[in-house]
C-alpha cells in the first residue's frame, strides 16, 4: 500500500516537474516573441490609469477652483457668523457662565477658522424712557431706550461732539446713575443735546424706580463699510422705527453695562451676540462640506441648552451652492472620461483578440503537460502584471504634468490668492488603479479564454474562425438597443441628466440611467457592427477573394471598425465638450438673470425708464412688474429687445407669444382662451 502511493506521489511530481520545465522553456520564447502584444497592452494600461489619475486631479483641481470662485463673488460679511443667544438675566454672574459655555462651543465648532469674535449684550428694547425725573412713563407709544455694549466700539468711532463716559455707575435708592454716548443721528432724531437727561424705566409696576442717563458724547461711525460692522452700522447711530415704539441705541461700555444695569437689575432680560469674523480662505474642497456641517451643528447645539438662540451666516447656503455647481461641472467630466476608459478596455479585448491566435500553440503546449487553466492564465497575466504595476506609479505622474501644464491653465477662478493646488494624493492612486485593476481583469480574462481551449477545440477554431460573437449568441446586442431607445425616450421626455426642485434652484439629484445613455449608445453600435458586417461581407463576397475571406471571419475585421468608430465619437465629444459646457453655463447664467443687465427696485418711473434708455450703449429698456410672486406685467413692445429667450422655450418666437398682448386694446381688453387650456404659452 505504501509502494503503490510512493508511485502515485512521483507520477504526479514527474507530471508537475514536465509542465514547470516548459515553463521555464516558453518564458523567455514568449517574452522575445510578444514584444508587439506587450507594448500594446502596457500603451492601453498606462493610458487607463493616467485618465483616470487625470479625472481626479483635474476634479480635486475643478474643486478648489470652484470654491475660492465662489466664496470671492459672496457677500463677504455676509460668510461671517453671529450667534445670538436670546432672552438672558443682565446679571453678571448668569453672563460669564454663559459666555464660557458658548466660546467652548464655538471653538469647537468653528475655532480652526475664527480671525477675531467681538460680542454685543442689549437690553431688551421695551424700557419707556422719560425727560423728566418724576414724570409718568407712557401707556402707549412714545420713545424707548435700549442700551447695549459692544466690544471694541470705540476703536471703530469717533467723537463729533462732547466725550467718551468715563464716570462709573452711581446708585441710589430710587435707581442708578450712568454717562452714555449715542449717535450723532440718534440725538437728531430724538431731540437731545450734549448735557441732557434722560431717565429710563425700568419696571412698569414700579414708576418711582429710575435709571438717570446724562448724555455726555455724540459719535459717528470713522468707515460705514468696515467690516466690522457687519450689517447692524444703522443700528447703533440711529434710531429705530418699531412701531408704535421709537427705540434709541444707548452706548455702554462692557464694564459699565454690567456693573452698572447688571447688578442693580439682574433680573432684567437681553439679548447677548457673539460676531465671528471667519477666515475663509481656510477652508478647502476637502473640508467645504465639514464646514457647512459645522455651522449647521453649532445652531442645533446652541439650541439645546439655550432654546431660541440662532446662528446667521450665508456660508452654509454658499457652500450649498457650491456643491451643487460642482456637481454639475463634475458629470461631464466624469462621463468623457468613462467614455474613453471603456474604448481603451474596448482596445486591449480587441489587441488581445486578435493576437491571441499567436499565444494559443504555448497554452495548448502547457495544458497538455498537466497545467490547469488558472495556472496558464497566470502565466499570461504575468507580464502584464508587471505592467501594471508600474503604470499605477507613472500614470499618475503623467497625469500630474498634464493637469499642471495643460488642463489647470483654463480654471480662472475670481478672487485673489496663489495658483490653485495640482498635487498627488493617495486618492490619485487609488482612483489610477481603478483604470489599472480594469485593465488587468481585461488580460486575466483573455489569458483564461485562451487556457481553456483544449488542442482540438483549438484547431477546430483555427481551421474555422467562428462569426458570431459570444455577445450575439445571447441577443445581449438586443437587450443593450432596447435599454439606448428606453434611456433615449426618458432622455426626450426630461430633458437632461439633472433633476431639479420645481421650487428654487437646489439639485434634486443626478439621474443615473440618463447618464448611461451615451455610453450605451456606443456599446449598442460597437454590438450592431459585428452582427451586420458579416451580412454585408457575404453580399459583397462575389466582388473579391479578400471579401470573401473577410465574410469567413469578420470578426477581425468588425473590430476595427468599431475601434475607429469609437475613436472618431470620442474625438467628436471632446471637440465640442468644452464648447457645448461654455454654452450651457452661459444660457443657464442669461435664464437666472433675465436679460444683459437687470436693475430691480420697488418701482422704476417712467421718467427713470427713459433716463435708462439714453445711456450710451443701452439699445432698448424694457419694465417688468411683478405682484404677489404670481401676476407678472411686462410690456410687449420692448420685451423681445431686451430679455434672453431661446426658440426652443415654446416652439415659436418670443415675439409671435407676445403678439396677442399687443392686439390688446381699449375696445376688447381681453385675451380669448381656447376652450381646452391645459397650461401657459411660458409653460
Amino acid at each position: 500500500m505504501t509502494w503503490v502511493n510512493l508511485r502515485g506521489q512521483m507520477g504526479y511530481w514527474r507530471k508537475n516537474m514536465a509542465w514547470i520545465r516548459v515553463i521555464v522553456w516558453l518564458l523567455p520564447k514568449r517574452l522575445r516573441s510578444s514584444w508587439v502584444l506587450l507594448s500594446v497592452t502596457s500603451f492601453g494600461i498606462l493610458t487607463a490609469v493616467t485618465l483616470m489619475a487625470v479625472g481626479a486631479i483635474y476634479s480635486k483641481t475643478l474643486a478648489e477652483g470652484g470654491l475660492r470662485h465662489t466664496l470671492a463673488l459672496a457677500y463677504p460679511a455676509g460668510l461671517n457668523a453671529q450667534v445670538m443667544i436670546q432672552n438672558r438675566p443682565l446679571g453678571q454672574a448668569d453672563y460669564q457662565g454663559l459666555r464660557v459655555t458658548v466660546e467652548e462651543i464655538l471653538d469647537d465648532r468653528l475655532g480652526y477658522m475664527i480671525k477675531t469674535t467681538h460680542r454685543s449684550g442689549r437690553a431688551q428694547g421695551n424700557l419707556p424712557l422719560v425727560m423728566t425725573p418724576d414724570g409718568p412713563p407712557p401707556s402707549r407709544g412714545g420713545p424707548r431706550g435700549q442700551p447695549f455694549f459692544l466690544t471694541n466700539f470705540e476703536k471703530h468711532v469717533q467723537i463729533v461732539e462732547g466725550r467718551w463716559a468715563v464716570a462709573d455707575p452711581v446708585f441710589h435708592d430710587s435707581g442708578v446713575n450712568m454717562e452714555m454716548v449715542v449717535g450723532r443721528q440718534t440725538a437728531s432724531d430724538m431731540g437731545w443735546e450734549v448735557g441732557d437727561q434722560v431717565y429710563m424705566v425700568p419696571f412698569s409696576t414700579d414708576p418711582s424706580e429710575r435709571v438717570e442717563f446724562t448724555l455726555v458724547g455724540l459719535v459717528e461711525p470713522i468707515d460705514p463699510s468696515e467690516e466690522y460692522w457687519l450689517t447692524w452700522v444703522g443700528y447703533y447711530f440711529s434710531a429705530q422705527d418699531a412701531d408704535p415704539w421709537t427705540i434709541a441705541p444707548i452706548y455702554l461700555s462692557e464694564e459699565t453695562f454690567f456693573n452698572g444695569l447688571g447688578d442693580r437689575y439682574s433680573s432684567l432680560l437681553g439679548d447677548y451676540w457673539w460676531f465671528l469674523f471667519l477666515d475663509t480662505g481656510l477652508i478647502t474642497a476637502d473640508t467645504a462640506k465639514s464646514t457647512k456641517e459645522a455651522v449647521v451643528g453649532l445652531e442645533k447645539t446652541l439650541n439645546n441648552l439655550y432654546p431660541r438662540s440662532m446662528v446667521l451666516s450665508t456660508l452654509e447656503k454658499t457652500i450649498t451652492d457650491y456643491q451643487r455647481e460642482l456637481t454639475l461641472a463634475r458629470v461631464p467630466l466624469f462621463l468623457f472620461l468613462s467614455l474613453v476608459v471603456v474604448v481603451i478596455l474596448y482596445f486591449l479585448v480587441l489587441v488581445l483578440g486578435l493576437l491571441a491566435r499567436t499565444q494559443s500553440d504555448a497554452a495548448n503546449i502547457l495544458r497538455s503537460r498537466g497545467a490547469s487553466m488558472l495556472q496558464v492564465s497566470g502565466l499570461f497575466a504575468l507580464g502584464e502584471g508587471v505592467v501594471v504595476l508600474i503604470s499605477l506609479f507613472l500614470g499618475p505622474v503623467l497625469a500630474l504634468g498634464i493637469v499642471r501644464f495643460l488642463l489647470a491653465r483654463t480654471i480662472n477662478p475670481a478672487g485673489e490668492g496663489g495658483s490653485l493646488p495640482v498635487e498627488l494624493t493617495v486618492n490619485v492612486f487609488l482612483i489610477g488603479a481603478i483604470g489599472g485593476l480594469s485593465s488587468l481583469g481585461v488580460l486575466a480574462a483573455s489569458g483564461m479564454g485562451l487556457a481553456r481551449l483544449g488542442m482540438v477545440e483549438f484547431l477546430r477554431i483555427r481551421a474555422r474562425p467562428p462569426t458570431v460573437p459570444l455577445l450575439h449568441r445571447y441577443y445581449v446586442d438586443i437587450l443593450v438597443l432596447a435599454a439606448v431607445g428606453l434611456i433615449w425616450w426618458q432622455i426626450e421626455d426630461q430633458g437632461g441628466f439633472i433633476q431639479r426642485e420645481l421650487s428654487g434652484s437646489a439639485l434634486k439629484e443626478v439621474d443615473l440611467s440618463m447618464l448611461l445613455g451615451p455610453v450605451l449608445v456606443l456599446l449598442a453600435a460597437a454590438f450592431m457592427i459585428p452582427r451586420l458586417l458579416p451580412l454585408l461581407m457575404k453580399a459583397l463576397a462575389w466582388v473579391s477573394l479578400a471579401l470573401t475571406r473577410m465574410s469567413r471571419d469578420p470578426l477581425p475585421h468588425g473590430s476595427l471598425v468599431i475601434i475607429v468608430m469609437m475613436v472618431a465619437a470620442l474625438g467628436v465629444f471632446g471637440a465640442t465638450f468644452q464648447s457645448t459646457l461654455s454654452r450651457s453655463q452661459q444660457e443657464q447664467t442669461l435664464f437666472r438673470i433675465g436679460g444683459d443687465l437687470v436693475v430691480r427696485g420697488p418701482s422704476l418711473s417712467d421718467s427713470v425708464q427713459a433716463e435708462m434708455a439714453s445711456l450710451p450703449g443701452v439699445r432698448s429698456v424694457s419694465s417688468i412688474e411683478r405682484d404677489l410672486g404670481t401676476i407678472i406685467g411686462v410690456d410687449p413692445d420692448t420685451l423681445s429687445d431686451t430679455t434672453w429667450f431661446r426658440d426652443d422655450f415654446a416652439g415659436v418666437s418670443l415675439t409671435d407669444l407676445l403678439a396677442p398682448l399687443r392686439q390688446i386694446d381699449e375696445e376688447s381688453p381681453s385675451i380669448a382662451l381656447p376652450t381646452d387650456p391645459k397650461a401657459s404659452a411660458f409653460g
